[in-house]
């Protein structure tokens, strides 16, 4: 394969930079060279082939060879290769009379590395002089030159005796006899014709960014015409350059980034100093380049703006960016107050003279918004009526009228605990199909309500019953009622102080767990009952002793009895006269202080 040197827009590949200075490489065991000649010429001289091959550098590579018969050395076959960092550059091939490397070249060709093979070279390359008489045994040799080792020219052992192999990568630099490089010499018996014919083949219309191929056959005389340089243009201006393959044929792929229209394609061989130029044109039309712009899907929710809108475009050519051609704008009769659904979305702005620009809609998306209504916690007591709920509406949209209210099933009677209170939405605007909604209910707690039972303070006396005892009991609600009971460990026995009065409160009708009871006792307090020891009158005579002395005893209770003694200041011998008889109560079991 023959390489092109073009312009126009087509990906350059990556290269490794190779710097050693000599390589080997294995070609096979004992492979013999049997590559068709592509001279027309008779081959003369040719190194063979011994299996292991080696390489030097492009930098500065000679091979002396003996003519084996006279006429003209037109052209020459080198087994070279150049490396994918070569780059730009070029090798100059010349031939010397004699085994030197100085005078005057006998004859000279420069290549492009673009028209060297890549390595591996499965092919020599034909390398086409002006015609340079030699004589039959006689040596000359052949010199490559470069300003970079950006390739080699291959060799082997040494199996041509002919002549010797020099390469600058030795050192010293100096001719060797251990291996020759690859070539083969063709002598021609008469000079060729300077003539040469370029014609272009007929170009199929092309498409704005596809990539084209230019071809062109070089003919000179009969013969295709290889390894020449053609070049061509578009309208008069230079797009590339290839060289001609062993059938003549130059061939350049070129990415079309000319404009559409008619354009005249031209090809120009400049000859040498030997053969003609050559020239033939023909016209392609370049067509638009159909592109799609594409509006990419967007959504939103329910009364927010519109997002900004995206498009792929697809067809441009790879050397063109979607920001040449202007600016887009996007349209769509979507607005923040659009209910939910899909709506288009038009995309337009887009301006080149090289595309046929196709617009494809694309869809907006409103989604529902989200609507949340959440009702407050709140409390009350038992049997108070309820107080006013309330909440919170968040994630209106345009002023949409939807309204909220709060409601719970509980009344002033019902029992203590906790109960729902739930939101309900009122739409009188039809918007609520807009809305995701999100109901949080809240939570009504009923408690306890205080109730007092209050036991009334009483007394007696020591010794009575009991009195009825009462008391008041406060903080009812929703008619409830519930018997009390007072009790006291006061008994008609107990003795005189005070008694705790206890209320007891009878839950008949299981409410009462509505109440948060605060029992008051009263107290009953236990007065002194009224005892009085009356002694009886009596009398005697002077001299006599004192009589026994009675006496009656009036309220005494609970069966309480006292041993009672009596005191007087008559003696015997008091003279006649009245005397006090004083009854003394005796505390006999403790119960006096009653």
């Amino acid at each position: 394969m023959i390489g092109n040197s073009f312009r126009g827009h087509l990906a350059k590949v990556a290269a490794v930079v190779l710097t050693i200075a000599v390589v080997f490489a294995w070609l096979g065991g004992g492979r013999q060279e049997v590559l068709a000649a592509a001279s027309p010429d008779p081959l003369d001289q040719q190194v063979v082939s011994s299996g292991l091959g080696t390489g030097a550098m492009f930098d500065d590579t000679a091979q002396s060879f003996t003519a084996g018969k006279s006429g003209y050395l037109y052209d020459i076959e080198l087994h070279l290769f150049r490396f994918d960092s070569a780059g730009a550059g070029q090798l100059k091939i010349e031939i010397f009379a004699g085994e030197t490397l100085s005078g005057s070249a006998l004859g000279s060709v420069t290549l492009d590395y673009l028209d060297i093979p890549l390595s591996p070279a499965p092919n020599m390359t034909l390398i086409t002089f002006d015609g340079i008489p030699i004589t039959e045994g006689q040596q000359y040799t052949i010199r490559t030159t470069s300003a970079s080792q950006g390739g080699m020219w291959l060799g082997t052992g040494n199996s041509y005796s002919g002549g010797r192999f020099y390469s600058s990568s030795h050192w010293p630099p100096d001719w060797k006899n251990e291996y020759d490089a690859y070539f083969r010499t063709y002598v021609a018996d008469a000079v060729r014709t300077p003539d040469t014919q370029l014609t272009v083949a007929a170009q199929a219309n092309a498409t704005y960014g596809d990539v084209v191929v230019f071809s062109a056959q070089l003919m000179n005389g009969a013969r295709a015409f290889a390894n020449q340089r053609v070049e061509f243009q578009l309208n008069g201006v230079p797009v590339g350059s290839a060289a001609t393959n062993a059938q003549g044929r130059a061939e350049l792929s070129y990415g079309m980034d000319k404009p559409p229209g008619d354009l005249l394609l031209e090809a120009r061989y400049n000859g040498t100093s030997f053969y003609s130029m050559a020239a033939d044109d023909t016209t392609i039309t370049v067509a638009k380049r159909p592109i799609t712009v594409t509006v990419g899907g967007a959504s939103r929710p329910y009364g927010s703006g519109n997002p900004a809108f995206t498009s792929q475009v697809t067809g441009l050519a790879s050397w063109d960016a979607a920001s040449s051609l202007g600016t887009l704008s996007y349209t769509t009769n979507a607005s923040a107050s659009s209910s939910v659904g899909t709506y288009t979305v038009q995309a337009s702005g887009y301006q080149s003279p090289n595309y046929a620009i196709t617009y494809v809609q694309g869809a907006l998306t409103i989604t529902k918004a989200q609507l949340t209504a959440e009702a407050d916690s709140t409390s009350r007591q038992y049997g108070l009526s309820n107080p006013v709920l309330t909440g919170t509406l968040t994630g209106l949209k345009n002023g949409d009228a939807i309204t909220v209210t709060y409601s719970t099933t509980t009344s002033p009677s019902s029992p203590v605990g906790a109960y729902a209170i739930t939101p309900a939405l009122a739409d009188t605007g039809n918007a609520l199909h807009n809305y995701e909604l999100k109901l949080k209910e809240g939570q009504l707690t009923v408690t306890k309500a205080p109730l007092t039972v209050t036991a009334s303070n009483d007394e007696r006396q020591y010794g009575a019953v009991n009195p009825l005892l009462s008391g008041a009991i406060v903080g009812l609600r929703n008619g409830d009622t519930f018997p009390v009971a007072y009790s006291t460990t006061a008994a008609a026995g107990s003795g005189v102080g005070s008694y705790a009065i206890t209320p007891n409160v009878t839950d008949r009708d299981n409410k009462l767990k509505n109440y948060e009871v605060q029992s008051v006792p009263g107290t009953l307090t236990v007065t002194k009952a009224p005892l009085t020891v009356t002694a009886h009158n009596k009398t005697r005579e002077y001299g006599n002793p004192n009589p026994v002395f009675t006496s009656t005893s009036v309220g005494l209770r609970n069966g309480d009895t006292f041993p009672i003694s009596y005191s007087t200041s008559a003696t015997v011998g008091s003279a006649v006269g009245q005397y006090d008889v004083t009854p003394i109560v005796a505390d006999q079991g403790g119960k006096l202080a009653n």
